[in-house]
């Protein structure tokens, strides 16, 4: 390993270098390799959310933001959760999906559990890349949703489920 050259704005087409780099960086000691972590955000909650009867994704209060130092490096988001039933009176799932920006972008998939009718609970876990493009701060957020509207799914609790506990998120910078 030599050095790297950044295209912060990107290219045009992949392939063409009808642009300078943005910099270029010779390997040195302190300079990260791709795939190293450049920097790392912890958030964790234990605001307890509940879905409501329907099937409209609902904000947590897990939150983290992170201000990325090259728009060309991607962000590693992941979060642990408790998500529990307070009412099922008809089988479905509660999810829960990570978003970017005060929920105007989903990323990942979603996660979480189901059950027949009845009131139990589980653990959630997402864990995303996203290329958010940009040295701004980026919010990362956790919404639950229900997947058959008259369920009732709540982050961090629930019948079956104690009540409380934490949510948690990492969100790491990695070396693109």
């Amino acid at each position: 390993m030599l050095g790297y050259a950044n295209y912060e704005s990107g290219l045009v087409t992949a392939g063409t270098w009808n642009a300078n780099p943005t910099r270029m960086e010779l390997y040195r000691p302190g300079v990260p390799l791709p795939g190293a972590v450049v920097q790392t955000v912890y958030a964790s909650t234990t605001t307890t959310q509940a879905t409501g009867t329907g099937t409209t994704k609902v904000a947590t209060a897990l939150t983290g933001t992170i201000t990325p130092t090259s728009a060309a490096n991607p962000v590693k988001v992941s979060a642990w959760s408790s998500v529990g039933a307070t009412s099922l009176p008809s089988a479905g799932a509660g999810y829960t999906q990570i978003w970017r920006n005060t929920g105007t972008t989903a990323i990942g998939n979603l996660s979480g559990t189901g059950d027949n009718a009845g009131a139990q609970a589980a653990g959630a876990f997402n864990f995303t890349f996203d290329n958010p493009q940009t040295t701004n701060s980026t919010q990362y957020g956790v919404y639950i949703t229900n997947q058959t509207a008259g369920n009732n799914w709540t982050f961090l609790g629930g019948s079956a489920w104690p009540s409380g506990g934490t949510g948690i998120m990492l969100i790491e910078e990695v070396m693109g």
